[in-house]
C-alpha cells in the first residue's frame, strides 16, 4: 500500500464504500426473495380458488411485484456505486505524484504501483449460484419494561423514522413510550415498533454486522455496519460505525450503548 497518508485514507474510503454497497445488495436480495416467496404463495392460492377470485389477493400480488421491482432498482443502484468505488480503488497512485500519471500507466522501472489488499467484503456476501445461506447472528434477548431505552418507530414529517425513546408503561401488549429529546406526549406502540437498546455488558456486535446506530449528536437511529467493535477494556467503549448513505465517510465513533440490533422483520416492513 502507498506510504502516502492521503492515498491510504482514500483507499480506505473506497473499499469501505464498496463493502457497504455489497452488504446493502445482499440485504436487498434477501428482501427480494421474501417478496417472491410471497408472490409464489399468492399464485398458488389463486390457482386453487374457484372463480371469481378474491380481488384483494390480486391487489396484493401486484403490490408484491411492485415492491420487488423497487428492490431490484435499488440493487442496481448499489451495484453501480460499488463498481465505481472498486474502479477508484484500482486506480494507481504514484507516491508524491498525481493519480493516474503517465509514468504509472506505462509501468516503467521508475514508477511505483500501489498495491491494495482489500479486506473481505463481509458475512453478507454470496457468490453467484451459491446455495449457502448467510449465518444468523444470535444475541441475548433484552427484557423490555418501564425505564428501558428503545429505538421506536414513528413518523417524522411524513417519513418513517426510528428515534430514541424510553418505555413508561407496559400493559396488554402495548408499550407507552416517550421521546427522550422533548416534552411531547407519550404514545403507545406494539412490540413490532420497538428495538431495545443494549445494556453496557451486552456482547459486542462483530465487524461487518449490520446494526441500527444512533447518529452522533442526534437521537435518530439509522442502518449502519460495524467497521470495528469497541476496544477491550476501554473506559468509554466506542464502535467504529459506517452509516449507509453517509457520503462515504469511512466511519464515525458511536458509544456502545447507542448501537443495537438491526431487526429486519421490524425495519424492512416499512
Amino acid at each position: 500500500m502507498s506510504s502516502n497518508p492521503a492515498s491510504a485514507a482514500a483507499h480506505m474510503r473506497h473499499w469501505t464504500a464498496a463493502r457497504v454497497h455489497f452488504l446493502q445488495i445482499d440485504d436487498l436480495r434477501d428482501a427480494e426473495e421474501k417478496h417472491l416467496q410471497r408472490a409464489a404463495a399468492l399464485h398458488l392460492q389463486l390457482a386453487r380458488a374457484p372463480p371469481p377470485h378474491d380481488l384483494e389477493k390480486w391487489d396484493e400480488l401486484l403490490a408484491t411485484y411492485r415492491a420487488t421491482l423497487a428492490k431490484v432498482r435499488d440493487e442496481q443502484r448499489h451495484l453501480q456505486q460499488a463498481q465505481d468505488a472498486l474502479a477508484a480503488l484500482r486506480a494507481p497512485t504514484a507516491v508524491g505524484g498525481r493519480p493516474g500519471s503517465a509514468s504509472e500507466r506505462s509501468g516503467s522501472a521508475g514508477s511505483v504501483q500501489a498495491t491494495v489488499v482489500v479486506p473481505t467484503i463481509g458475512r453478507h456476501f454470496r457468490h453467484p449460484g451459491s446455495e449457502v445461506k448467510r449465518p444468523k447472528l444470535k444475541f441475548p434477548n433484552i427484557v423490555v419494561g418501564p425505564g428501558t431505552n428503545v429505538a421506536v418507530h414513528t413518523m417524522v414529517d411524513g417519513q418513517h423514522a426510528w428515534i430514541w425513546a424510553i418505555v413508561k408503561t407496559v400493559k396488554n401488549g402495548l408499550y407507552e413510550v416517550a421521546d427522550i429529546e422533548n416534552e411531547s406526549p407519550a404514545f403507545s406502540v406494539t412490540e413490532h415498533d420497538i428495538i431495545p437498546l443494549p445494556p453496557p455488558n451486552y456482547p459486542d456486535f462483530p465487524q461487518g454486522c449490520t446494526v441500527m446506530a444512533c447518529y452522533p449528536d442526534t437521537t435518530a437511529f439509522y442502518k449502519a455496519v460495524v467497521v470495528a467493535p469497541p476496544k477491550k477494556g476501554s473506559p468509554e467503549p466506542m464502535y467504529q460505525i459506517q452509516f449507509f448513505d453517509d457520503d462515504n465517510v469511512p466511519f464515525r465513533n458511536v458509544p456502545k450503548t447507542h448501537v443495537t440490533q438491526y431487526v429486519s422483520d421490524k425495519i424492512d416492513r416499512m
